[in-house]
């Protein structure tokens, strides 16, 4: 039960990273966009 429990969490926790991830690089792909409108 608690080795399933751990895998469970593990798996959660790479999914959030992933999303996160994947955020950042939409995040930093917009601000760079719109610094090359400004330049």
């Amino acid at each position: 039960m608690m080795d399933a429990l751990c895998i469970i969490t593990r798996y959660i926790f790479i999914f959030f990273k992933l999303i996160l991830f994947k955020e950042r690089m939409l995040i930093i792909s917009t601000i760079r966009n719109k610094y090359l409108i400004k330049i």
